[in-house]
Formats: structure tokens, sequence, C-alpha cells
């Protein structure tokens, strides 16, 4: 009677996927009677993938005749199974917000500009950083501020809304330096995926903002390594980063431009379309601020 043997390898399309295939090599010496967890659990995924022919993930062969005669195709050569694509990519999701600009068009911190806009004489509800934490904090397991030469000032805010900041300690050398600050911070916290906004874009929804994640969720099974959302065309935040996508951007020097990365891996990257406007609004002076708020209140009206 044939038996399989059991053995986990490490291939160079699975290493790449950050996994590893189960090869079930025939063998005629029993396997022990004592059947262990992990020869339960191999059993299992063999069971799930006994149909198909191609890993749907890594795309190696799962069948693989290596010899000149007609085999079974049951026992006499090797099943190769990766795992990931029947166990999913359990994703840990942490919020980064970059905010350690000196708003210099702006003439004051744009993290402090009120939001949602309000008019002369009312008391403003939040701040364009309270609003941006508290949009990504449902979605996400913490939210990271990244902040620069502000950094006392915007700490009762950030702390107040329960969330946490890095300090860029050199923020001048561009926003790049303030992202790869914030990703390290991701890693280093034991999460493998970020949502990263700027601080100066409109908050989307949270309900807007769990859609995208859902959509990154459906994605990173067909080995995409980010979500950008657009409207009308025209792409904005927040960006969904993957843990590859986390590393490409941590790969590049301080100096890079985030767009370039993407470029450089655009097979990799899902344009997403959503129906807020907002997605692709950008503030960097008082007059757009100005033209913001009158949107917003024709929007209330």
């Amino acid at each position: 009677m044939r038996h399989l043997r059991i053995f986990v390898i490490p291939t160079p399309s699975a290493a790449e996927a950050g996994g590893i295939c189960f090869v079930l090599e025939p063998t005629n010496n029993p396997m022990p009677s004592k059947r262990t967890p992990f020869a339960l659990f191999a059993s299992f995924l063999c069971a799930l993938c006994g149909k198909a022919f191609l890993c749907a993930l890594c795309g190696q062969e799962l069948f693989r005749n290596r010899r000149t005669v007609k085999l079974d195709a049951i026992t006499d050569f090797p099943l190769r199974f990766c795992y990931l694509p029947v166990m999913g990519r359990a994703l840990s999701m942490c919020g980064i917000i970059l905010a350690a600009g000196e708003s210099s068009r702006m003439g004051s911190d744009k993290a402090l500009l009120p939001w949602p806009p309000v008019v002369t004489g009312q008391v403003s509800e939040g701040t364009f950083l309270s609003a941006a934490i508290r949009s990504l904090t449902l979605s996400t397991d913490m939210v990271i501020v990244v902040a620069g030469k502000n950094a006392d000032t915007l700490a009762p805010i950030v702390y107040a809304n329960g969330a946490s900041m890095v300090v860029n300690p050199a923020p001048e050398r561009g926003q790049f330096s303030s992202l790869q600050g914030g990703l390290r911070e991701v890693l280093n916290q034991g999460r493998d995926a970020a949502v990263v906004t700027l601080v100066d874009r409109p908050p989307l929804s949270p309900a807007a903002v769990e859609r995208l994640c859902a959509a990154f969720a459906d994605v990173v099974l067909r080995w995409k390594w980010a979500v950008i959302p657009q409207y009308a065309g025209k792409h904005g935040h927040p960006i969904l980063l993957a843990r590859e996508m986390i590393e490409a951007f941590l790969r590049a020097p301080a100096t890079a431009i985030a767009r370039d990365i993407v470029h450089e891996n655009e097979e990799h990257i899902e344009y997403v379309d959503v129906e807020e406007p907002m997605v692709a609004a950008n503030i960097n002076t008082p007059e757009e601020y100005a033209a913001l708020q009158s949107a917003m209140r024709m929007l209330r009206d």
C-alpha cells in the first residue's frame, strides 16, 4: 500500500508571496500511526485543493510528473499546494496621517483648520487632524500621526482622539521622509498593512473608508499591493498599502517621490472608484480652504 510523506519546502514564487508550499511525496514507508496536528492540517489543505491543477496565487503546478512511464495521478507524483489562497491574508491595518508639513502657503498649520467648516461666530466641532483620526479609527487597529516641528502643538489632539504620534526629526527632507517614518512604525507595531492619508485632505466618511478596506481585502488575494481611490479619474487619498508596497517605499531613498514608486509597481496597483468628490481635494491655500467651506455649506443646504 502506498502512503504519503509530508514535507514543507520554500519555493521561489511562494517565497515571494510570503509563504511556503506543502509537498506530499509518495513513499512505501507508512506514516506514523499518531496523527500530528501538522498532518491533520496538511490533510485538510489537500482536501480543499483536490480538484485544482494550478495554485491560484503562485501559479505553480500542483501535479508534476518526473518519470517517463505512465503514472497513477494519486500516488505516484507529488502534490504541491500553496496555502495562501485558501487561508487568505489576515491583514492587520494601521492608519497613518502625514501632518509634518509647515503649511507655508496656508499661513497656519493645516492640521488645526476647523473641520467640518463653520461660519464666523460658530464653534468648531473639530479640526482636519481630529476628523482624519476619527475617519480611520473604525477601520484600523491603531492610528499613527507623523508630526514634525509642530509635534507639541498637535500632541493634545492626537492623544485626545486615541491616536499615537511619531516625529520626523527632519521634515524639511520632504513628505516622503514622513511617509517612511510612519511605515517603519507600522512594522514596528507588528502590523502588515497601512491606510495612509494627508492631513490637508478632507477626510472621507468612515463608511467610505470601510468600503475601501473591503476592496483592499479582496484585491490582495489577486496579488495586488495597493488600493488607490479615484473620483472622475482623479486619484486621491487614503491609499491602502500591503506589506509588499510598504517595503517598496522603505527601500527607496528618503528623497524619492511616492508617485514614482507607485508608477514603478503599476501592475500591483488597483484603482477603486468612489462616489465622494472630496477624495481628490487638496487644500494648500486660504483661497482653496474658503472654496471648500463654500462647497460644504452648499452640500449641507
